[in-house]
C-alpha cells in the first residue's frame, strides 16, 4: 500500500512538473537575464557557486556542481574564456591556482538576480496575499526538502 501512494504521488509530480516549467508566467521569469551571456545551466550553477565561494580550486567547484574534475576544468575554461572567472594564485600557497568570478562576471551575476528579483515582483503582483504565502511556502519547503534528500544522497554514497 506504501509503495502504490508513492507511485501516485510520483505519477502527480511527473504529470504537472512540465506543465509548471513551460507555464508563461516561469519561463519569463527563468529566461530573464540568462539567455543575454548563452550560458548553460551548467554555466550559470558554477558561477553562482563561485559566487558563493568567492574563490575556490576547480576541484572544490567540481565537489559542489557533482560533476568530474576534467568536465568543471573545461567548464572553467569556457568561462574564462567568455571573461566570466579568472584563475588567481592562491593567497596563501602561490603553488595553487583558485578561480573567482571577474568584474564582468560579478556584474553579470547582479543583473541576473535583479532581473531574477524583478520577474518575481512582477509575477507575485499578480497575485493574492494569500497565494503569494502560499507560493513562498512552497518554494522554502520545496528547498527544505531538497536538503534533506541532498544529505540522504550524500550518506547513501559515501558506503561502499
Amino acid at each position: 500500500m506504501e509503495t502504490s501512494r508513492v507511485a501516485r504521488r510520483v505519477d502527480r509530480i511527473v504529470a504537472t512538473l512540465p506543465d509548471i516549467m513551460k507555464s508563461v508566467a516561469m519561463s519569463r521569469i527563468h529566461s530573464g537575464g540568462r539567455a543575454r551571456h548563452d550560458l548553460t545551466f551548467n554555466q550559470y550553477q558554477a558561477l553562482r557557486l563561485i559566487h558563493g565561494f568567492q574563490s575556490c580550486s576547480v576541484n572544490q567547484l567540481a565537489a559542489g556542481l557533482r560533476i568530474a574534475q576534467s568536465t568543471t576544468s573545461q567548464l572553467v575554461d569556457r568561462l574564462v574564456k567568455a571573461g566570466l572567472v579568472a584563475r588567481e594564485l592562491h593567497p596563501k600557497d602561490r603553488r595553487r591556482m583558485v578561480i573567482a568570478l571577474s568584474r564582468r562576471g560579478r556584474s553579470m551575476m547582479e543583473m541576473r538576480t535583479q532581473s531574477l528579483r524583478k520577474s518575481y515582483l512582477r509575477l507575485f503582483s499578480l497575485l493574492s496575499d494569500e497565494d503569494q504565502s502560499r507560493l513562498e511556502t512552497a518554494f522554502v519547503e520545496f528547498f527544505e526538502i531538497a536538503k534533506k534528500i541532498e544529505q540522504k544522497l550524500q550518506g547513501t554514497e559515501k558506503r561502499p
